[in-house]
């Protein structure tokens, strides 16, 4: 065991006394929609790991619980750090922004 280690298990543990926040105004059981913008040399693995994580979701729910489009500033593809470019859904002013 690490000399720091020892030092952590000896503290109490800290719970905050705050209310949980609300993250969004949908209801228990709607599809709550994601919009990635993407902009030149966005992080490949960041976009990924978040979509991954959305579509696990999908996949171990009952029911479709996210949906994701991917929008771009002019709508055309967008060449992410690896080289790849991204083929988008929408450009960021065929958003609406209430449904995302």
């Amino acid at each position: 065991m690490c000399s720091t280690d020892v030092e952590l298990e000896n503290r109490p543990l800290l719970v905050p006394d705050t209310k949980p926040l609300l993250v969004s105004n949908k209801a228990v059981g709607e599809v709550r929609n994601f919009a990635f913008l993407l902009l030149d040399n966005f992080s490949m693995m960041s976009l990924t790991s978040a979509l991954d994580a959305l579509r696990t979701a999908n996949l171990l729910s009952e029911t479709k619980i996210y949906s994701f489009q991917m929008i771009s500033l002019s709508g055309q593809p967008v060449c992410g750090d690896l080289g790849f470019s991204a083929v988008v859904d929408y450009s960021i002013d065929e958003i609406d922004i209430q449904q995302v």
